[in-house]
């Protein structure tokens, strides 16, 4: 089965060179940046199949990651 690997480069392609700036000289922006890969990363691992979680796990791990590119998006803009 496949599925979207969700990467921020992915989530916000026109923004790419902002984001890279952003980690490189924001400390705040790349924690942030870090925290999503990882419950991206999380997220897939229990999608195909490498970890095991309920659903309801599942679906609190994707709606902490949509928080999260939330405060990303905000920051892009800001």
């Amino acid at each position: 089965m496949y599925h979207e690997t969700h990467m921020l480069r992915e989530e916000f392609p026109e923004d790419v060179e902002r984001l890279q700036a952003l980690m490189l000289d924001d400390e705040d922006f790349l924690r942030l940046a870090a925290d999503y890969t990882e419950v991206n990363r999380k997220i897939l691992r229990i999608e195909h199949e490498e970890r095991h979680a309920s659903d309801f796990d599942l679906e609190d791990l994707k709606k902490m990651r949509l928080a999260l590119k939330d405060q990303v998006a905000a920051r892009l803009q800001a």
